[in-house]
């Protein structure tokens, strides 16, 4: 059984551990003081869809099934840098086609 001795020093560990600011506080200061806002907020809300993807794969037991499972964590791991390369060509093609768009005028054929 659970004491509230122990319910004490976890509340009083849980809030250092929020109070401290990591890796994701970090990245929202920065990316809001260099792009504004907007750009802030919509990374909040990309955190914390994450947060609720993670919260659910632990409820629904996923994560012990990828601890045990070596197969099934690298196949995770691929599709993940599958899917990071995707994402950087994309940002890639999409600063190209903006960057040549940039430069042409309705006068060049």
């Amino acid at each position: 059984m659970t004491h509230f001795s122990h319910l004490a020093v976890f509340v009083a560990g849980t809030a250092v551990i929020v109070a401290v600011p990591g890796p994701n506080i970090l990245y929202l200061i920065a990316r809001s003081i260099h792009q504004g806002r907007a750009a802030g907020v919509a990374s909040v809300l990309g955190i914390e869809a994450a947060t609720v993807v993670h919260i659910c794969a632990a409820t629904l037991g996923l994560t012990s099934v990828l601890l045990s499972s070596a197969l099934a964590f690298s196949a995770i791991k691929y599709l993940g840098a599958a899917y990071l390369l995707y994402t950087s060509e994309s940002a890639r093609y999409s600063r190209a086609r903006n960057r040549a768009l940039r430069t042409w005028s309705p006068n060049q054929s």
